[in-house]
């Protein structure tokens, strides 16, 4: 605050050598009569010989001198209409102040480095970036971790680029305040999308701008993480990893699986089917979406034979947990735990256990690995 204070002093004191001036020039108008010059002795005592009658109709005060017109095209001196026309004509064009033509012009600059950001961010150029920086800058993420000093900054922008090699960004300037002539304010809307096709991620920031050597460049930079209202199709986002078809064959069992979104994106369809040796074939269709009321991912599973279930998953890491409970095509109730295990990109596990059936336990159902296969024509 106190550093803020020493910047505006300049300011004010400015400000009241101005307004001194326009008060001193107020005195000083040349267009109003001069004051009259000291009377002589002799001519004071004649300008007391006024005549009674003529003093008392006109106050007292001597007659102003009559408007004389040489020219009728110039106006009166004295002719308060005249001068009133003269002054409206010389306001007919306003020009702005230079204050906030100097304002204007540094709002654009503002903008353009911004512009720059954005342009070197999404072509990955981290050295253009850290340019646009003074060298002592501060970089604030959403989560609190500080980068300080240009070089750090262009660093931790280079292993960003490393880590998500398709990464892009939009910013939504909310405004630009211009405090002194050599700070500057700008808040608005950070948009990214580290990975293609994928949910993007929403925050705030803050960037602080000062003037060095007449360029304005970024001294502090802030992202602030805000609420965003998730869609069903965003919360899906996390078993996205499903969409495709997966295949598992083995001498006494076979497991298929072909998951895609449906037609509003805010659904992931699975069509399965299961052949497991010691256990009833099973094969259906199941949908999972969002419970908005629960706040839980949620699956409707309906048998090919009848029967139907409702499950609720909770996430573990790279394991997914699916608890179900429902009825069979002979109205037994059932109920089982699901659990979905992601090795890498192309192969998951699955596996069930705690299955009942009308009351009756029913043996586990081993964890089978399975693998992303191109579609299976038909299936």
């Amino acid at each position: 605050m106190y550093e803020s204070i020493k910047t505006l002093r300049p300011l004010v004191i400015v400000c009241i050598i101005c307004t001194s001036w326009v008060c001193y020039a107020q005195v000083q108008d040349p267009s109003k009569p001069s004051a009259p010059p000291v009377k002589k002795a002799a001519d004071a005592v004649k300008s007391t010989t006024i005549d009674p009658a003529k003093k008392g109709a006109e106050g007292g005060l001597p007659p102003a001198a009559p408007a004389v017109r040489n020219n009728p095209e110039k106006p009166l001196i004295g002719d308060v209409k005249a001068k009133e026309a003269v002054s409206a004509k010389g306001n007919d064009v306003k020009k702005p102040a230079a204050n906030e033509e100097v304002a204007s012009g540094d709002e654009t600059a503002i903008r353009q480095s911004a512009d720059a950001f954005t342009t070197a961010y999404n072509a990955h150029q981290s050295k253009a970036i850290s340019e646009l920086f003074a060298l002592k800058a501060e970089l604030t993420d959403e989560n609190g971790n500080v980068i300080k000093g240009r070089e750090a900054i262009e660093h931790d922008f280079a292993q960003t680029f490393a880590k998500f090699p398709e990464s892009k960004i939009q910013l939504d300037i909310g405004s630009i305040r211009i405090l002194t002539p050599n700070i500057a304010v700008e808040e608005g809307i950070v948009r990214a999308q580290p990975i293609p096709g994928e949910g993007e991620s929403v925050s705030a920031y803050v960037a602080v701008h000062v003037k060095v050597e007449g360029r304005w460049v970024l001294a502090s930079v802030s992202d602030y993480a805000i609420p965003v209202e998730l869609t069903a199709h965003d919360h899906l986002q996390e078993l996205a990893w499903m969409v495709g078809d997966w295949i598992e064959e083995s001498p006494d069992s076979a497991v298929k699986s072909s998951v895609r979104w449906d037609e509003t994106g805010n659904y992931l369809i699975q069509d399965f089917v299961l052949h497991v040796a010691g256990a009833a074939n099973a094969s259906g269709s199941t949908r999972i979406g969002w419970d908005a009321l629960r706040g839980h991912l949620k699956s409707w599973t309906f048998n090919a034979d009848g029967g139907h279930s409702e499950g609720y998953w909770t996430r573990d890491g790279d394991s997914w947990t699916v608890k179900s409970h429902g009825a069979n095509a002979k109205g037994e109730a059932t109920s089982a735990t699901s659990v979905y295990r992601v090795l890498d990109g192309d192969t998951m596990t699955w596996r069930s256990y705690d299955r009942v059936v009308g009351g009756v336990p029913r043996g586990d159902v081993p964890e089978f690995v399975i693998k992303r296969h191109a579609p299976t024509p038909g299936f």
